[in-house]
């Protein structure tokens, strides 16, 4: 029974992971085809403004991101069983990922505006950062810090 529950709370996880990434991708694919097919002139006006505002803001996110979730997946720590461990780590997760998710919709806004390619590259490599923060068992058992028993169950052992 627990083991269902366990599994049930790694696929939801997965499922939200999946959900936010392709969200990002097909927004990536409709601003590409934006700038490339659309004929408009481009408003390149406060492109140097943004040049450094974007990447700033996409280390400035990773770094908070990161310091976010790792306060308060220790919090985690001290809770007793395995599902309420799994479901704060699923909401800090998502919170991890929105977080994250608003650099790269900054950058491909901002690439539709101006229609700058370098803006695109920032959104790739923002998304490529959200990539590395996918939820696996063993992300799960590390974070966490999941005693032997504990991590058998998450890996159906």
């Amino acid at each position: 029974m627990i083991k269902t529950k366990i599994k049930e709370q790694i696929k939801i996880t997965s499922k939200i992971f999946n959900a936010m990434l392709i969200g990002q991708i097909i927004l990536f694919a409709v601003a590409l085809w934006f700038v490339q097919t659309s004929g408009v002139a481009f408003n390149t006006e406060n492109n140097d403004l943004f040049k450094i505002i974007i990447p700033l803001y996409g280390i400035l996110v990773m770094v908070l991101s990161k310091i976010f979730y790792n306060k308060r997946i220790a919090s985690l720590y001290k809770a007793d069983d395995l599902i309420s461990k799994l479901a704060g780590y699923r909401f800090s997760k998502i919170v991890l990922w929105a977080i994250i998710e608003t650099a790269t919709f900054a950058a491909i806004v901002v690439f539709m505006i101006t229609g700058f390619y370098f803006y695109s590259i920032v959104a790739i490599l923002v998304t490529g950062y959200f990539i590395l923060n996918r939820p696996s068992a063993r992300n799960i058992i590390q974070d966490l810090n999941l005693s032997p028993e504990e991590s058998k169950l998450i890996l159906n052992k």
